[in-house]
């Protein structure tokens, strides 16, 4: 009885790691979603204001150098939604090591 209560312990405390590390990759991924929902908006925000001064004015920034610069900022955006994906992958491996 003596082990049996020993191996009852040990996987209580296996629970109880695998509900830490659960809870602590869903604050992650809250934590993620929300910096991407902040950085998305700020680079949403800069790519209108590109288009902006792009349609105001033509001669100071040629067309090109914006629309790198516009690229650049939708691969960034684009690098933060496959980092937000991953740990959501990670969330998911947790969870699935936690059945």
């Amino acid at each position: 009885e003596r082990s049996h209560n020993m191996a009852l312990s040990e996987l209580h405390n296996k629970i109880l790691k695998m509900q830490s590390a659960l809870e602590e990759s869903q604050l992650m991924e809250k934590q993620l979603k929300h910096k991407l929902e902040v950085q998305t908006e700020t680079l949403n925000n800069k790519v209108e204001e590109l288009r902006a001064v792009n349609d105001r004015s033509q001669t100071l920034v040629p067309s090109e150098m914006m629309e790198v610069q516009i690229s650049e900022l939708e691969n960034r955006k684009v690098e933060l939604e496959q980092t937000l994906q991953e740990s959501l992958c990670r969330e998911q491996q947790v969870e699935l090591r936690a059945c």
